[in-house]
């Protein structure tokens, strides 16, 4: 009986490991509600063996881990939201400058060509 709580804390510390150094890439959290399912029935399994008490936290503790990992996945999503509406914005300002650039360049040509007009005409008289 001694060596089962021992596991199940060493089981929490893994797992809580492991969620802390995964990569830029967060795992999908259906995949720790999968893998809070089948560490409940590991536990339940261990259960039917002689002298094994569960322990209670296991539920709370589950539901905490999907709780930060939807905390993470929000996070991420509304860090992307805002990356995306920069860009769009910064490319809503291009825009914008190029067409000021092109309107600007019209008016150059077309004051050349008034200009040219004026002094062609003005050579002809």
């Amino acid at each position: 009986m001694p060596a089962h709580p021992i596991l199940i804390a060493k089981l929490k510390e893994v797992f809580s490991d492991h969620m802390k150094l995964l990569p830029g890439a967060l795992a999908d959290l259906e995949d720790y509600v999968v893998w809070g399912k089948i560490f409940i029935e590991y536990l339940n399994h261990l259960e039917t063996l002689n002298g094994f008490m569960p322990d209670t936290d296991v539920d709370k503790w589950v539901k905490e881990c999907e709780c930060k990992v939807a905390a993470k996945y929000e996070k991420a999503w509304a860090q992307e939201e805002q990356a995306i509406a920069v860009k769009a914005k910064e490319e809503a300002q291009i825009t914008h400058r190029k067409v000021h650039e092109v309107e600007k360049l019209a008016l150059l040509i077309a004051d050349k060509i008034l200009l040219d007009n004026f002094e062609h005409n003005s050579d002809d008289d």
